[in-house]
């Protein structure tokens, strides 16, 4: 697959050369220059007061300006009744931003909110979300298979994710998982109770209802790998109305995740030839935590454009090389351009019943990264 992939950008870098030596063209980028637009983002999440981001376009060559209109009028409806004008606050310079509009509302399944955001400059920009109901995770877990490679053999880690999909209406989902490792006190030799939370990590290609993000191109090549620390979102497309389990497969799980950390040793400054084998026995579950949550079809649109940007395919190889037409990013914001967007949270937690964590002689123990 990497040497397809060399090929292919060497053949992109070919073809581009040989355009640019086939002509010169002075551009006045100026002239290119629009006019700036109202840039309005908001996800409205359950359990979470909203916040508005609003800001307004800015051309590449003016230096990634901060943009952020703290003087904008902000208004929030709610089910069709205007709620309040929202306020701005102050944040700090993370991302070129200075702070955000906050309410004190809190969104819950079922409300239809409604931002509407107004400067003087750029006009007004507005959009509209129904919070979504929530998804219920009926179960989980993990599967550890032996597999055998070109250097030998390795672990392989297939996490499993049971719910059930609504089937009187289509179903958008965010999907997201972390392992996580008991911790160990090591001055007061205990077990806390608490645990280290990792990413999880997989390879979203082997689940059916996420290969959608893989063209046929990519399927011509051999390209089988869609990662997505961040978690990746699908559609019920394939599963409505089903009770569906997700299969998702770690490939090489020790060795390209974390390493096998069954347990986080703490302070830092201890190690686990600190201690004998009776300290550390018996070693509790692991634990395995699945964030699915259920967001808006505008919302899902707008992240699944994003992340297929992100994918190492073969259409995003011809797009950067200039070779097709670039992906556009969804919007759904009236006047201007950005996302409103919901989600209701949903998590679901339970242990990870495992020999290979439970037995000294079996875990590779390394203390664990922060």
């Amino acid at each position: 697959m990497k040497q397809i992939k060399n090929i292919l950008i060497n053949l992109i870098c070919m073809v581009c050369l040989s355009c640019l030596m086939s002509c010169v063209k002075e551009i006045d980028l100026e002239s290119l220059r629009p006019d700036p637009t109202l840039v309005v983002n908001c996800v409205a999440i359950t359990g979470e007061p909203l916040t508005v981001s609003v800001s307004r376009t800015w051309f590449f060559t003016d230096d990634h300006p901060n943009v952020t209109l703290d003087k904008a009028e902000v208004k929030l409806f709610v089910n069709g009744i205007f709620r309040e004008r929202m306020s701005f606050q102050e944040g700090d310079e993370v991302f070129n931003t200075r702070g955000y509009f906050k309410s004190d509302f809190i969104p819950v399944e079922g409300d239809r909110i409604r931002v509407e955001a107004s400067y003087p400059e750029y006009g007004v920009a507005n959009a509209e979300t129904v919070v979504p109901e929530p998804v219920q995770v009926l179960k989980a877990g993990v599967t550890y298979v032996t597999a055998a490679g070109s250097t030998g053999s390795h672990l392989n880690a297939i996490y499993q994710v049971t719910f059930k999909d609504n089937p009187s209406e289509e179903n958008y989902y965010l999907l997201r998982m972390e392992e996580g490792v008991p911790i160990f006190d090591g001055i007061a030799k205990e077990y806390t109770g608490e645990y280290k939370w990792y990413p999880v990590t997989p390879n979203y290609a082997t689940e059916p209802v996420f290969g959608q993000s893989l063209t046929a191109l990519d399927q011509i090549f051999g390209n089988n790998w869609m990662f997505g620390d961040g978690g990746k979102v699908f559609s019920d497309e394939l599963i409505n109305g089903q009770e569906y389990t997700l299969h998702l497969t770690d490939e090489y799980y020790y060795e390209f995740q974390y390493g096998a950390y069954p347990i986080k040793i703490v302070p830092d400054s201890m190690w686990i030839d600190d201690f004998s084998e009776e300290d550390l026995l018996p070693i509790p579950s692991m634990h395995l935590r699945v964030h699915l949550h259920a967001i808006s079809a505008e919302y899902y649109r707008y992240l699944k454009v994003l992340q297929d940007k992100d994918t190492g395919s073969i259409s995003n190889l011809l797009i950067d090389g200039g070779l097709a037409e670039p992906i556009r990013v969804f919007s759904n914001i009236d006047g201007g351009i950005g996302i409103l967007g919901s989600c209701n949270v949903g998590v679901f937690e339970t242990e990870i019943e495992s020999s290979s964590h439970s037995d000294l002689k079996t875990a590779r123990f390394e203390d664990g990264i922060d």
